[in-house]
């Protein structure tokens, strides 16, 4: 008769089977996506308790979220049904926090210690740079927090970064103010522990005796202060048994090194590498394409993709004119797929690069009022920088709204406190002028006093000369003037976080939809623009628990699946994205992101990309993604599909150029020569060629697709960046 533990061994498959039961010492496991990871992990666990006579006591499970840990300690005690005790499982703060409580003395803490979350965090550093007058215009205290992080953590950041000498700076204040309330920041509760064990023998020694074996999930997330927590705890025994893979690594920019798993052998001599490659997820047609992407990859440990489910569709590969026709056809294809197969909303997914591609697609969804969220994010007009941009034009177009103007004043206008907006609005009330008293200077000069009175008055001015002139300008041209009058240009523009990043490119989508609906009605004015944003409806009337089309970035899309999954904006300069040219680590990772997106979809996935982009208030050509010329266009469908041959890479240290030809179907040439001009070049050019433009200066052609008169290049220019320049249009002159 079978034990329980037998039993639960027969319903692995072999590669499963040989992970679970491995010889202890240093292990790592490289799960592939879909491969079922989670069942290894705690099945690991399990055979140490019931094989290997381990004391559950004796081994604790790591995991990166709360929601995995839960689903780890669900299956422990699924698998481990009667026993009294299971192995501690939960997330390595938690496991810190733990430690910290219950070794206090040895720590050095104090045992009823406090924890404070990022917001707590937050309002300490405001209140700080408040205390010491060490604002920076336009910096705020959440990018402060971020770089302390990072610095706290042996991050690398750029110390001329406004933001980087503000947390410098800070630090040290912000440390000691955490210290006198006997609280601990998230960094802290894994700094602390590691550098007690560091320089405590006899508390080091306590936890490598009280732990002997040590199993943790997602490693390839890991950064270097919890990679070396790991190792010390699993000294001298290192029986440290990791599961991960570096095909998933996607988190740099938040401190994870990849390198952790790429190197897991060098760090821990005699390690054994063993592999899960069968994917219980997908079909193997999208496992193939999948393959073909990430074996490109520069640095990974190999492995392949394999399935029992070898029949399905082909992965789909379509091309559309502009962002727009590819929203519209593909929530029509969703629609059509529904309808079809009687599927639920929720059963498909979008996914993008960055959130500000969400746009095109939320506005279809609400005009067809098909419900939907952005998982992991706000709504396109809900982020707080779009809605800050929407009450300075609201304030341009009707001076009399309060809430825009408190708005406005609040989040737009530095220097100028809550007390002072509230004199300003409050004294607004009492005149049958409302808020447009505000734009009579007396009116605040005779309101407030001091350098509040002239940073209002300053902020105040530019509304108005934006006011006296908004009639006269286009659509498109008042919110261009709107973004920089306000500030929000500068603020975001120069500051090199993420956030301020994520921010600005929204501000630029934003701006695009505006330059967008001037194309369409020339003769819009700003007051039926914004009656337009506030009739774009959320369905906020639908039940909290309707069926709705789930919208993600790739980041927020891990470790989920779907029946359906559509990647949009397969585009160079948004996969791999643009910040990421200047390194080929950087590239590497961006190749991640698309296997991560891919290896979402269970049984249909659509791959699509635009053949121009309306950027900066200019349509410019894109090209599809480099990475697609990796995968074998036999097994792609759809119009849009490039043969292998019409790919060419070059490479530098600093970049890899791609040049190759778009492909081109009877829709495409339609779409192509309603934006083409009549104006034809002779001249050849190269990758590597140095020419003029009239607007941009001289640049370097880093690509280039088409040939004759569709030919089109990319060219590196210096202070503009990389544009797509169609050459009959561009009139480019070759200097080299």
């Amino acid at each position: 008769m079978l034990t329980m533990h037998q039993d639960f061994l027969s319903t692995l498959n072999n590669e499963q089977r040989n992970a679970v039961t491995v010889d202890t010492g240093p292990t790592l496991i490289l799960a592939g996506a879909g491969s079922g990871k989670t069942r290894v992990l705690a099945g690991r666990a399990v055979h140490l308790i019931e094989h290997s006579r381990v004391p559950a006591s004796s081994i604790a499970v790591m995991t990166f979220t709360n929601k995995a840990a839960q689903e780890l300690r669900g299956r422990l005690a699924e698998y481990l049904s009667g026993k009294p005790d299971l192995p501690w499982a939960g997330t390595f703060h938690s496991f810190c926090v733990r430690l910290m409580r219950s070794y206090s003395n040895a720590c050095g803490v104090p045992p009823d210690f406090s924890i404070y979350d990022e917001e707590d965090s937050v309002r300490v550093i405001s209140e700080l740079m408040h205390e010491r007058q060490l604002s920076n215009e336009g910096v705020t205290a959440r990018q402060v927090k971020s770089l302390i992080s990072r610095i706290k953590n042996g991050g690398k950041f750029d110390h001329r970064n406004p933001i980087a000498r503000l947390a410098e700076q800070l630090l040290e204040y912000y440390q000691e103010r955490l210290r006198s309330a006997a609280a601990f920041d998230f960094d802290d509760l894994l700094l602390v522990p590691l550098e007690c064990m560091k320089q405590n023998e006899a508390f080091r020694t306590l936890l490598q005796h009280k732990y002997d074996h040590l199993l943790i999930d997602e490693f390839q997330d890991t950064n270097q202060v919890q990679f070396e927590l790991a190792c010390l705890i699993a000294s001298p025994q290192n029986n440290l048994f990791a599961v991960g893979d570096d095909d998933q690594s996607i988190y740099s920019w938040r401190g994870a090194n990849y390198r952790n798993l790429l190197d897991f052998g060098k760090k821990l001599p005699g390690a054994r590498i063993l592999r899960l490659e069968r994917n219980y997820r997908s079909t193997q047609q999208i496992l193939d394409a999948a393959n073909d992407i990430i074996s490109a990859s520069s640095h990974r440990h190999d492995k392949k993709l394999w399935t029992e489910r070898i029949s399905g569709e082909k992965v789909t590969l379509r091309s559309y004119g502009r962002p727009a026709d590819e929203a519209n056809e593909i929530i029509a294809e969703i629609e059509h797929i529904r309808q079809k197969q009687g599927l639920s909303l929720s059963n498909f997914a979008i996914l993008f690069r960055t959130n500000a591609i969400s746009r095109y697609f939320e506005e279809v969804l609400v005009q067809h009022r098909v419900p939907y969220t952005v998982v992991g994010g706000l709504k396109f007009y809900e982020r707080k920088e779009v809605k800050d941009l929407i009450a300075y034009l609201r304030v341009i177009s009707n001076p009399y709204d309060e809430q825009a103007w408190t708005r406005v004043l609040r989040e737009l206008a530095p220097g100028v406190g809550q007390t002072s907006i509230d004199k300003l609005i409050g004294s607004c009330r009492g005149s049958s002028l409302g808020c447009s008293a505000l734009l009579d200077v007396s009116w605040v000069v005779s309101t407030l006093s001091g350098s509040p009175r002239a940073k209002a008055q300053e902020f105040i001015a530019r509304i108005v000369e934006l006011r006296a002139i908004s009639e006269s300008l286009k659509l498109s041209e008042v919110v261009d003037k709107a973004l920089v009058a306000s500030g929000m240009e500068t603020r975001y523009s120069e500051l090199e976080d993420q956030d301020s990043r994520d921010r600005l490119e929204n501000l630029r989508q934003f701006q695009t939809g505006a330059w967008e609906r001037s194309q369409q009605m020339p003769e819009l004015t700003l007051s039926e623009f914004l009656s337009d944003l506030a009739l774009v409806s959320d369905i906020d009337e639908l039940e909290s628990n309707s069926d709705r089309l789930p919208l993600m970035t790739i980041h927020s899309a891990k470790g989920l699946e779907f029946s359906v999954v559509f990647v949009v904006g397969v585009e160079e300069n948004i996969i791999p994205h643009s910040r990421s040219m200047e390194s080929s680590e950087a590239i590497d990772e961006e190749r991640r992101l698309l296997y991560v997106a891919m290896t979402r979809a269970k049984d249909r996935l659509y791959l699509s990309y635009s053949e121009a982009r309306p950027i900066n208030g200019r349509l410019e050509y894109q090209l599809p993604s480099r990475f697609l010329s990796d995968i074998d266009p036999t097994r792609l469908r759809g119009a849009g599909v490039p043969s292998r041959s019409s790919f060419r890479y070059v490479s530098t240290d600093e970049e890899r150029a791609i040049s190759y030809s778009v492909p081109r179907t009877s829709r495409t040439l339609e779409r192509q020569s309603s934006l083409r001009g009549s104006v034809k070049s002779s001249i050849e050019f190269r990758i590597g060629d140095v020419v003029e433009h009239a607007e941009f200066g001289i640049g370097t052609v880093t690509a280039k697709s088409g040939d004759l008169d569709s030919l089109k290049v990319r060219v590196a220019f210096s202070g503009y960046g990389s544009k797509l320049l169609a050459v009959k249009f561009a009139n480019l002159k070759k200097l080299s």
